[in-house]
């Protein structure tokens, strides 16, 4: 095996594909509505997990509506949640990484 086929051959196990990468995301976004279920179904008083995808925090549930520990993760949560089941934006943002990783034709 040559050099050259061994570094693609590295690359191309570090790399994930479109579909890898969509998978995860869809098995993340899952995940993320998993906890914000809980978190809706929580009493108050109770310590929740925020359902925030970069968060991850432990907070206390102030009022029966909180599924969040603060603003900023209830938007990133929905702004994550509408951008995926927006197909154009998903199909455009898979072409970009299938670009990427196999040039253009």
């Amino acid at each position: 095996m040559s050099e050259a086929e061994h570094l693609a051959e590295i690359y191309d196990s570090y790399f994930p594909s479109s579909d890898d990468f969509f998978r995860d995301v869809q098995m993340e976004l899952k995940m993320d509505a998993r906890i914000y279920a809980i978190n809706k179904k929580a009493k108050v008083g109770t310590v929740c997990r925020c359902a925030g995808p970069l968060c991850n925090r432990s907070f206390v549930k102030k009022s029966y509506q909180q599924a969040f520990h603060r603003g900023k993760c209830k938007d990133q949560f929905w702004n994550r949640v509408r951008f995926w089941n927006n197909e154009t934006a998903v199909d455009t943002l898979m072409n970009k990484i299938d670009e990427a990783r196999y040039g253009s034709e």
